[in-house]
């Protein structure tokens, strides 16, 4: 992890060029794939990027096809969380297929991390939890939207935006009762690292399904 003046957020380009000369050492990043994540996570976040949660969600629908979409990480704990409404698309195919993947992708420091697993609903209080820790805008809006709806014109959710401004508390929106939480549980995790000469490093993390044990292999470019 980066040591960091928080005043002065690193340099995205000589955290590349750093990055891109010393590569990944396998013993470094040791054996927890989560804690990597967390502290590559921490490095990207010292340069004060405009979205430190950024991430892209895959999920499949009935028929086997995928659907992308790029979203915000609300924590990490013994996964990854993010908030959805019941009955988005993302929602509905996670319904149907509980298994899905994430892509974190910073090219400002050359990192790429790769995640696939199962996903699992939040009880009540940890949704809650995962919740208020989102911007206040995204939960603001939470209030005034069924997420993925076909609307008429954009005045229309502008009134609906309007409106839930007079009926929740603006300064801490509560958890909307069609939202929900999801955790994915990940089975496989590769931490990709931009080197010279398009020699990436690659080190992959992945476990059986219920095992708590990790196995590491380096891939090659």
């Amino acid at each position: 992890m980066c040591v960091n003046d928080p005043d002065k957020p690193l340099s995205s380009g000589a955290l590349r060029a750093r990055f891109r000369r010393e590569g990944i050492d396998a013993v470094r990043l040791g054996t927890d794939p989560l804690a990597a994540f967390v502290g590559w996570h921490a490095d990207w976040i010292a340069t004060s990027p405009f979205d430190p949660a950024l991430m892209t969600l895959a999920t499949v629908d009935v028929d086997g096809a995928p659907s992308l979409r790029v979203m915000d990480l609300a924590a990490v704990d013994h996964g990854f969380i993010f908030m959805t409404h019941g009955e988005s698309p993302k929602s509905q195919d996670l319904k149907r297929c509980p298994k899905a993947a994430l892509c974190f992708s910073w090219p400002e420091i050359g990192r790429q991390i790769r995640v696939s697993g199962t996903v699992e609903r939040l009880g009540d209080a940890e949704a809650t939890a995962a919740f208020e820790v989102l911007p206040r805008s995204i939960r603001l809006v939470a209030h005034a939207t069924k997420q993925s709806a076909r609307i008429q014109a954009r005045a229309e959710i502008e009134q609906r935006l309007l409106h839930a401004r007079t009926v929740v508390d603006v300064d801490a929106p509560p958890l909307p009762a069609d939202w929900q939480g999801c955790r994915l549980i990940p089975h496989r995790m590769e931490f990709w690292q931009q080197r010279p000469d398009d020699l990436q490093d690659r080190i992959l993390f992945d476990r059986e399904d219920g095992s708590s044990v990790w196995r590491t292999s380096r891939l090659s470019p």
